[in-house]
């Protein structure tokens, strides 16, 4: 019923391998990647190529199995149509090249029920092997060319603009090739480790191209072993090459969609990182900008409080003055002394205000001048500390918010040294580092309790400022207590 299908035929010369491997796989990969509107012309199409290869070959008996095996490839796509929303492609192939190889094989087996279980695993193996080298290769052709801009090159035509890179071509052609003269002049004693010589570029362009470079030379290898098979002098049966095809197949597949799905991952993966660090960028410059606005409205608010409430405070004392030398009544001498008193008292309340607002001292003398006074505040020197300070800042000034967070770091780190460390010395070593201003702040005292310290909103809010204007907090507690800054400069 068959044309001879004999071990000692080639590969292509075996009847039911050559009409259930090539033809059935390709039929499927193209019905399986073409419009629905096209399929019905593209079974037409088969079914009269069939016919005249059966006619030309004399085997007139197989065309009802074969049209019976390729309306139930159209109805597999059909199928594949109707549940691929709800599974991914690769799944909705592989059911698919399970169903048309399970087809095959009970058609055949339904059409000659007495032939040997070789013929019958034949019918099995082929087109699921046929299907598995051309339906990613199909896939991947109508994949490149719907993503494809199409550039008119005359007002009644259009064509691709192919951009295909010779360098991957030379590779492609180089490794066929390497691989066509490794099979055919490999020695007779060697000629076992041809099969593993053949996975040897599979595994190479998996790995460098994906499931893209699988598909590719997946097919190219069962080319090179159709014809290493035809020349070599093992007795390979038509199962074990077509088996040898789908095992390399389906490895170098199953590595390149590995690695395209960890690719297709990494390249998420950075979207989101860059998505969260533009993101991040934009928070820390609306924080920016909030925090100049802050030092902005606090820097107004000092200056009006000393202009304002400073003048009337010293009007109100000088009147009391003068009212004192006019010789009043005891009870209301008594009363201008008090005034003068409260008045006295509202002065260094708000001079303490608008030192807690923003120092003075930081716009009229700058950053050093106000640390300087600052050690003469906290009476460091009668607490009997000693002071080393490593200025090494470039002559320009800061911005104000940099002068007065700098500033309400170094407090925060003398206040916390002298009320929990102790120490003997505090170092405040100070410079420039290309964009960068570092400060590091230590001590030799016992070390400090860093979740105490951290507890409070002193050192918390430090930080919070010091990461919304792009810089960092670290603090160490081995041999004291260290303390280090980093802020980008403006």
């Amino acid at each position: 019923m068959f044309l001879p299908v004999g071990d000692q035929l080639p590969l292509y010369k075996r009847s039911r391998c050559g009409f259930t491997a090539l033809p059935l796989g390709l039929l499927l990969a193209i019905l399986l990647n073409s419009p629905s509107g096209y399929r019905p012309t593209i079974l037409l199409a088969h079914l009269l190529c069939l016919l005249v290869i059966l006619d030309a070959t004399s085997t007139q008996d197989q065309l009802l199995p074969l049209t019976v095996i390729t309306i139930g490839s159209f109805g597999i796509s059909l199928l594949i149509d109707l549940t691929r929303k709800r599974y991914s492609k690769p799944l909705a192939m592989t059911v698919a090249i399970l169903l048309q190889s399970l087809v095959s094989w009970l058609v055949w087996s339904f059409f000659n029920p007495g032939s040997l279980l070789t013929e019958n695993l034949l019918s099995l193996i082929a087109p699921a092997t046929s299907a598995t080298l051309l339906l990613p290769l199909v896939y991947l052709i109508q994949l490149y060319l719907t993503t494809q801009k199409w550039h008119p090159k005359r007002p009644t035509s259009a064509q691709p603009e192919l951009r295909l890179n010779p360098r991957h071509l030379l590779l492609f052609t180089a490794l066929f090739v390497l691989n066509i003269c490794c099979q055919l002049l490999l020695p007779e004693h060697l000629e076992r480790l041809r099969l593993i010589i053949m996975m040897a570029p599979l595994i190479f362009l998996a790995f460098r191209f994906g499931w893209q470079g699988a598909s590719v030379i997946g097919l190219l290898n069962a080319v090179v072993l159709s014809i290493s098979e035809h020349y070599s002098s093992l007795p390979l049966s038509s199962t074990d090459i077509l088996l040898a095809m789908l095992v390399q197949s389906l490895m170098g597949l199953g590595i390149g969609f590995g690695i395209s799905c960890q690719r297709t991952l990494t390249h998420k993966l950075w979207q989101t990182n860059q998505a969260l660090e533009e993101e991040l960028g934009r928070n820390q410059r609306l924080t920016s900008q909030l925090i100049h606005s802050e030092e902005a409205v606090r820097h107004e608010i000092a200056r009006e409080l000393h202009d304002e409430i400073g003048q009337n405070i010293t009007a109100i004392r000088t009147q009391a003055m003068i009212m004192e030398r006019s010789n009043p009544p005891a009870a209301i001498a008594a009363s201008l002394g008090q005034l003068q008193e409260t008045a006295l008292g509202i002065y260094d309340c708000t001079h303490q205000l608008l030192y807690k607002l923003r120092p003075q001292i930081l716009d009229e003398l700058g950053l050093k001048p106000a640390v300087e006074q600052l050690f003469n505040r906290l009476g460091l020197n009668q607490l009997g500390i000693e002071i080393q300070l490593d200025w090494q800042l470039q002559p320009q000034r800061l911005s104000k918010t940099q002068e007065i967070t700098v500033y309400r770091i170094i407090q925060e780190a003398l206040n916390n040294s002298v009320k929990y460390a102790s120490p003997a010395w505090i170092k405040i070593h100070l410079h420039q580092q290309q964009q960068q201003l570092r400060l590091a702040i230590c001590d030799d005292g016992p070390g400090i309790d860093l979740q105490q310290a951290t507890a409070g909103r002193g050192l918390q809010g430090i930080r919070e400022r010091l990461e919304a204007l792009g810089g960092s907090l670290s603090i160490e507690n081995s041999r004291g207590t260290q303390l280090f800054v980093r802020l980008p400069l403006d």
